[in-house]
């Protein structure tokens, strides 16, 4: 697959899923199921969600989890 239609494709996927995404959240926090969602029990925003994946974009995992700060 070219590497242009690979992005194309990611771009509707995202465009797709995150107001699904942001939904889910929210049932979850009306629901009192904080439990159940790491960015409802700290209220993170879907834009801050949005942020994070876009700098995680084209990371390894493993060199993600390196930059991490040590606690």
């Amino acid at each position: 697959m070219p590497e242009s239609s690979f992005g194309d494709i990611n771009s509707k996927t995202a465009s797709c899923i995150f107001p699904e995404l942001y939904k889910l959240l929210e049932k979850r926090k009306e629901e009192g199921q904080v439990d159940h969602s790491y960015t409802v029990y700290h209220n993170i925003s879907l834009e801050d969600i949005h942020t994070e994946l876009q700098r995680r974009l084209n990371v390894s995992g493993i060199e993600e989890k390196k930059s991490r700060a040590k606690n």
